[in-house]
């Protein structure tokens, strides 16, 4: 009797362990979410470079290009969630620019926090703010821009990966403001990544440079099936804000 009693408790306890480690995309359901990360000015000051002419004309045209992305998100009527780090040296709100193009007349417009590099990381304290958005709006594929390209864009892309998420980089939206000259554009620079689709169910990775070309990965079945359904995140429209759920160079 022990024993059986003892065989039910490890399977209930295998059962629970699984259930925790379950991957967080569901990309079959084909939704995608435009993410955007850190793009705080706390990081693009915080090695004194981003004075320099070259520095200050990259920031520039990174913008210029996450805009671009933003606007494609809005036309195909999927989420657009900016990503902030939660951190006493690392923090501030995104860009204004970002969230008032995110905002003008759109309603699906978020900001989650983290308090760890990678969004996905387990130490993240805002962890199931993610996870509620994901599931609550079946997302399988993330495109991702933002910075820095070598930390917490690269470490996002990790985990997303290995939680079953499809990931599209669009390398001219992400940027790394950790060198004396940042790096800019990020095409090519994160290939390694297509190596963690061996890790995961049925993921994919690819990078796409131009903006306009992002638009063959965002998909929102929920929108396209019920107009003005919001899937727990609003759908087009209006807001007066963003939602919030939410030491080194970063």
């Amino acid at each position: 009797m022990h024993s059986l009693v003892l065989s039910f408790l490890v399977f209930l306890g295998g059962s629970l362990c699984f259930a925790a480690d379950e991957p967080m995309c569901s990309n079959t359901s084909g939704n995608s979410a435009l993410i955007v990360i850190d793009m705080q000015r706390s990081f693009v000051e915080s090695n004194g470079y981003y004075k320099r002419p070259g520095n200050i004309a990259i920031v520039e045209k990174l913008i210029t290009e996450q805009k671009k992305a933003i606007k494609e998100a809005q036309a195909a009527g999927i989420p657009i969630v900016f990503f902030e780090y939660d951190d006493v040296d690392f923090g501030g709100p995104t860009e204004p620019q970002l969230t008032t193009a995110a905002m003008k007349g759109y309603r699906d417009v978020r900001v989650l926090k983290k308090t760890t590099d990678g969004m996905f990381d387990k130490k993240n304290k805002h962890l199931k703010d993610l996870k509620d958005f994901l599931q609550r709006n079946q997302i399988g594929t993330l495109i991702i821009a933002g910075a820095n390209g070598g930390s917490c864009v690269k470490a996002s892309i990790e985990g997303a990966l290995k939680n079953n998420c499809n990931v599209v980089t669009h390398s001219a939206g992400v940027a790394d403001f950790n060198f004396r000259e940042f790096i800019y554009p990020y095409a090519g620079r994160l290939t390694e990544m297509k190596k963690l689709e061996k890790e995961c169910e049925s993921c994919t990775y690819k990078e796409v440079a131009s903006a306009e070309r992002l638009a063959d990965s965002m998909i929102n079945n929920n929108h396209r099936n019920s107009v003005g359904n919001s899937g727990g995140g609003g759908s087009p429209g209006t807001s007066s804000k963003p939602k919030n759920s939410t030491k080194t160079s970063r």
